[in-house]
């Protein structure tokens, strides 16, 4: 039975069921063609909004989900009252604010970048400011990996110190796509924060146990007709094609190191990652025939269900396609993140909670310092000034411990010693 398919069907059937009276919401900032909303709304989710201003991902959005509400608008140019009044709810009551920033400016890819600035770094800040004013329980931020290398931690850095004064604590963490379930080895930093006065931890979702192999190109290719439209190479690469081996690309081939955003897929691996930029020159070949991949290949490679409608060329579909949040990994992110809102509820925000099967991440209230506790022994919860507090050692015994001069005058007092 090839799993990755059924997994595909479930998707598909839970997605397309009634919302549950009372279902979590969530609203979608840069939501593209609706990757992340398919998961969500496989959750058990109900999408209130969804904002991108590219017109041809509203135009997809629209045909694939009809009963939400779709603006293409520049994030800049709306206002947290205008969203909660489209969405029908009051600040604080949002469960979710989904968003997926262009990922462009900081992709490893991009070395153009390094070398003149890019607004879209910044795009984060609207995030921020909506994040603020709609006060959800939780938010979601997914980017790529290269918001960690030296040359941008500095932004990651100043998010995260962001969200925390706005009242969130804040968890990150580089997951695998293949590892929850998507043929492709696709790595993707989230930055998820909860809001501190629901007294709950974030954490992730555990990934597939090392005994479960990732689905693989000839799993998700399985079922599919053999002819298929697809590109041709052309120019160079397509005398360069026939020689690249399955798995490998051409800048492994080619003398100079060129056309490294290209490369052959291999039938018994997950795919590489599926890239938004593609042309006759940078393509994803099939692992037989030298030629690009077909739109329904690269829909399943991304976890899309078949009946997935996108618009556009084939170049248009593709960006589409590769800008997306696989919508497996994001069922998995978005039924975990459903199960923290329900403990928050039923906790009533009385006290922290640490779920010991996922992998987490916590900062320090005093330092910063982001903690993988696994079991919470290197935090400490007190309240102080009114305040629920989650600190390291560190900070917990400085806050309690009495400082020299206090010190001193309680020996007086007392006549003791320290």
């Amino acid at each position: 039975m090839n799993t990755y398919l059924t997994n595909l069907a479930r998707l598909q059937h839970e997605a397309g069921l009634s919302r549950q009276p009372g279902a979590p919401t969530v609203i979608s900032t840069f939501a593209g063609a609706g990757g992340s909303s398919l998961g969500y709304r496989a959750a058990g989710f109900d999408e209130r909004l969804a904002v991108d201003h590219d017109k041809l991902a509203a135009a997809t959005f629209s045909l694939n989900f009809r009963t939400v509400r779709v603006w293409c608008e520049d994030i800049r140019r709306i206002s947290a009252e205008d969203v909660l009044s489209a969405a029908g709810l009051g600040v604080g009551e949002l469960d979710v604010l989904d968003s997926s920033p262009p990922c462009q400016c900081y992709s490893r890819n991009k070395t153009r970048y390094r070398e003149r600035h890019d607004d879209r770094v910044e795009l984060w800040r609207e995030v921020h400011r909506l994040v603020a004013g709609l006060q959800p329980k939780a938010f979601v931020l997914e980017n790529v990996p290269g918001l960690m290398d030296p040359r941008m931690i500095g932004h990651l850095d100043s998010m995260r110190q962001a969200f925390r004064a706005t009242g969130y604590r804040i968890a990150v963490r580089e997951l695998d796509a293949s590892r929850y379930g998507v043929p492709q080895a696709r790595r993707r930093i989230i930055i998820f924060g909860i809001r501190s006065d629901l007294g709950i931890l974030p954490t992730f979702p555990a990934p597939d146990p090392p005994e479960v192999h990732p689905p693989t190109v000839r799993n998700a290719f399985e079922q599919l007709p053999e002819w298929q439209p697809r590109p041709k190479p052309i120019g160079q690469f397509a005398a360069l094609a026939p020689q690249i081996p399955q798995g490998r690309t051409g800048g492994d081939v080619h003398p100079l190191g060129h056309f490294f955003n290209a490369g052959r897929l291999a039938w018994d691996a997950p795919a590489h990652t599926v890239l938004a930029t593609q042309r006759q020159n940078t393509l994803t070949l099939h692992p037989d025939l030298n030629l690009g991949c077909s739109i329904r290949e690269a829909m399943r490679l991304q976890s899309f269900p078949d009946t997935f409608i996108f618009v556009g060329s084939h170049w248009d579909r593709w960006r589409l396609i590769g800008n997306a949040v696989p919508p497996l990994l994001m069922w998995r992110i978005a039924a975990h993140l459903a199960g923290l809102l329900r403990m928050a509820k039923n906790a009533g925000g009385d006290g922290l909670k640490v779920n010991d099967e996922t992998e987490v991440w916590i900062e320090c209230d005093g330092c910063g310092t982001a903690f993988d506790p696994g079991v919470s022994s290197e935090l400490k919860v007190c309240a102080h000034d009114g305040k629920r507090l989650v600190l390291c050692l560190g900070c917990f015994a400085r806050l309690t411990q009495p400082s020299p001069a206090e010190g001193s005058r309680r020996r007086m007092e007392t006549g003791g010693s320290a």
